[in-house]
């Protein structure tokens, strides 16, 4: 349009490449929950995967899922990925938390454990071996990634994030028990 810095066009183009807007946006909400679950899923599938050939012998994964958090307890090692919600729930304004820990977070056991077991045998606490915060980054869907927080650029699709954070889990396993 004549008389103005900018046409139409760059103004669509603007809100096309505006992150915040479409994280700000519901339809963010259901896009994040199918990238955690897609995350969570190439998680567990890459764990049960390698354990079962032979990676980590005798040791089955415990996975324990909800809506917004996944436990992979496998043998002496943990992963933790948790998505934060902060006071507006956006997927513009919440974080992703993974963590890595060495000792035990799930037991092996489908149940509850009893509370007088449990009191009468000594835990020893588990530690961080490696932890990461990620923010959701994208315009649209299909350019969904996860950035690491702090940084400006780069980031992981779900999938990729995935294989980083099995990856830290075997070198977590293969770490000397303090």
């Amino acid at each position: 349009m004549p008389g103005y810095p900018h046409g139409a066009g760059a103004v669509d183009a603007a809100k096309r490449t505006d992150s915040r807007s479409f994280l700000s946006s519901h339809r963010a909400l259901s896009v994040r929950l199918r990238e955690f679950d897609r995350l969570t899923e190439a998680v567990v599938r890459d764990v049960v995967a390698r354990s079962a050939n032979g990676a980590t012998p005798d040791q089955k994964p415990v996975v324990r899922r909800s809506p917004d958090r996944c436990l992979v307890q496998l043998g002496p090692v943990a992963l933790t990925l948790a998505w934060l919600r902060h006071s507006l729930d956006s997927a513009a304004e919440g974080e992703l938390l993974v963590i890595v820990w060495k000792g035990q977070i799930a037991s092996n056991s489908g149940q509850a454990s009893d509370q007088t077991t449990t009191a009468c045998t000594p835990v020893r606490s588990a530690t961080v071996v490696w932890e990461e915060v990620l923010t959701a980054v994208a315009v649209d869907e299909p350019s969904w990634v996860w950035r690491p927080a702090g940084t400006d650029i780069g980031g992981f699709r779900s999938v990729e994030l995935a294989e980083r954070c099995v990856e830290q889990l075997q070198a977590a396993a293969h770490l000397p028990t303090a």
